[in-house]
């Protein structure tokens, strides 16, 4: 029995951890955390960070990580804030492709060069920020005002759910789902197994840099503008969410969809709790960096160190 609770306890820490942070808060916050006017907080807050971290989760499977997601989001930003002012229309499109193009670029890199992705990621993105002070001039850009129509409760809502459900499909049913968490598992086996790792790995570089990419669009048109802090930290708030949500660094066979689900939940109530109780924000670093060590800590596979790419 306490073999069994310590060989699940990615599955069951995390989600008493969502449980007992959405009780705490409630009562600690005098039940405004689950409330009608709270409740388009929440979900603004976990909007970005679960489209994040569904794109991402392909790559997390395979062993790699992607710290150039916040460069990929401001850099995507900036390329559609500029079309829109061309064609508002082109907005949208735009800032997928941009997303998906530099999330190819990674995969390049990385799987035909065999450069680890943290070295490459980490270096796009500090190549994108480049582009984005050239393009913007170090200030800020506008946009359409027409765009801010799509910025709605029921748009954001229908469009993570769609998100959710497809990803959620793919990463668990279908034959790419299951090579990601066979090369994360041991790319060798896999490649002698049939699988194309160049392929595999590639793909979900680029997965990852389209959910970048929509969560571009949707920043800007929140905030009506793009600047040179656009997408600053992103990365860091999806890689919180996978890690508490039970998330194994080493990728594998372990991973889960639903662990996206509960890391986004449990980043979105703590975050939200927290500001509830007028912590500032720094002290909120603080203690999701806490947080996360502690995630880190309990999911980090030792066995599996030796693939890491």
């Amino acid at each position: 029995m306490v073999n069994r609770v310590i060989k699940n306890r990615n599955n069951i820490i995390p989600f008493l951890g969502l449980v007992v942070a959405v009780v705490f808060f409630q009562v600690t916050s005098g039940g405004r955390l689950i409330s009608g006017r709270n409740s388009v907080v929440l979900l603004n807050e976990v909007f970005n960070v679960v489209i994040g971290a569904s794109g991402v989760l392909f790559l997390m499977a395979q062993g790699d990580l992607d710290f150039s997601m916040g460069a990929i989001v401001g850099f995507s930003g900036t390329v559609a804030a500029i079309a829109s002012n061309h064609i508002a229309g082109l907005a949208l499109p735009v800032a997928l492709i941009t997303g998906f193009a530099c999330g190819a670029v990674n995969g390049l890199v990385c799987a035909g060069f065999g450069i680890p992705s943290f070295i490459t990621t980490l270096g796009m993105s500090f190549v994108l920020k480049g582009f984005m002070v050239m393009l913007l001039g170090s200030g800020s850009m506008g946009i359409p005002f027409e765009l801010n129509e799509f910025d709605t409760t029921p748009i954001r809502f229908f469009t993570m759910l769609a998100v959710i459900l497809i990803c959620w499909a793919v990463f668990g049913y279908s034959r790419f789902g299951k090579q990601c968490s066979a090369v994360g598992s041991h790319p060798t086996v896999a490649k002698q197994s049939g699988i194309n790792v160049f392929r595999t790995r590639f793909l979900g570089f680029a997965f990852s840099g389209l959910a970048c990419g929509l969560v571009s669009f949707f920043s800007i048109i929140r905030g009506g503008t793009v600047s040179t802090s656009t997408g600053s930290g992103f990365e860091v708030n999806v890689l919180n969410a996978m890690m508490i949500g039970g998330m194994s660094i080493t990728g594998g066979w372990n991973s889960k969809y639903r662990y996206v689900i509960i890391g986004s939940l449990l980043m979105a109530v703590v975050s939200d709790g927290l500001s509830l109780w007028g912590i500032d924000l720094m002290t909120q670093e603080l203690i999701m960096g806490c947080i996360f060590i502690f995630a880190v800590a309990i999911s980090f596979d030792r066995r599996s160190v030796a693939v890491i790419k």
